[in-house]
């Protein structure tokens, strides 16, 4: 089988995937009713389904609809929907589809980019609305921890979020403010038992590297360059320990070491 062929039996597979999903969508509204839980997850699945597929539009409209059903549901239960793990979840998720619009119009070469003197109107569709929705399930999940008792430290979830921001914040060359977001997700990964918190932290280390690298370009930081090679060096150590099938990060972290070097 070629490549060409390959990748059409993929298309076709995820084709029928989400067809299945629009199937069981409509199922679910006529029999069980538009409010039933079961509908949100759906339309979640369907929003991820199209976000792989690069289908942003259709992707925010799963998940905005997911969202409203979300949110209500949390009402008629009596509960703030700030305090929502699947809102938080949600509002993620939408972030993370702003954000991946603007990335792909970088790579196509439709947005110059972010300039100090300011941003240009894509810039504040997607990077604004991306770091709107990240902000607000940050909020949302750190109101789920002030309201848990049993609950004092920073979450994963929290974590992520905060890097989430950072790379917004990296995008329109705010590295302090990035490098402050990076900073605090690499402490709570450091610390945690997670399943996934060493390539987790290592992540963040090249996040941190990337910043400090940036910023000694714009001579914020003239220490930065040999700063950002030993947050390089340490997300590479991280990697080689703990990773697995990880040569293509470690030959990735080389080169950045390679281009800061330059």
């Amino acid at each position: 089988m070629d490549i060409n062929e390959d990748n059409r039996s993929v298309r076709q597979a995820s084709d029928e995937a989400m067809s299945a999903l629009k199937f069981a969508l409509k199922v679910q509204k006529e029999r069980l009713g538009a409010a039933h839980p079961g509908v949100a997850t759906t339309l979640s699945a369907l929003g991820k389904g199209h976000y792989k597929r690069r289908e942003y539009i259709q992707a925010m409209e799963a998940y905005e609809e997911s969202l409203a059903s979300r949110r209500e549901r949390a009402r008629r239960n009596g509960i703030d929907p700030i305090l929502s793990s699947d809102v938080a979840d949600t509002l993620n998720r939408m972030g993370n589809v702003r954000y991946q619009q603007y990335v792909d119009m970088k790579k196509d070469g439709a947005v110059l980019g972010y300039t100090c003197s300011g941003p240009s109107i894509a810039i504040h569709s997607y990077l604004e609305q991306a770091l709107n929705y990240y902000t607000l399930a940050l909020k949302s999940r750190q109101s789920i921890r002030a309201k848990n008792e049993n609950s004092s430290s920073i979450s994963d979830e929290e974590a992520y979020l905060m890097e989430n921001i950072g790379n917004v914040l990296f995008q329109r060359c705010k590295y302090s403010d990035a490098l402050e977001q990076y900073s605090m997700a690499m402490d709570v990964h450091s610390k945690s038992s997670s399943r996934n918190c060493k390539a987790a932290l290592a992540f963040s280390l090249t996040c941190l590297g990337d910043t400090h690298k940036e910023m000694s370009k714009k001579d914020e930081n003239p220490a930065g360059l040999q700063t950002s090679l030993d947050f390089y060096r340490r997300a590479m150590q991280m990697r080689l320990k703990h990773g697995k099938g990880e040569k293509k990060c470690f030959w990735l972290l080389c080169f950045q070491i390679f281009i800061a070097l330059k």
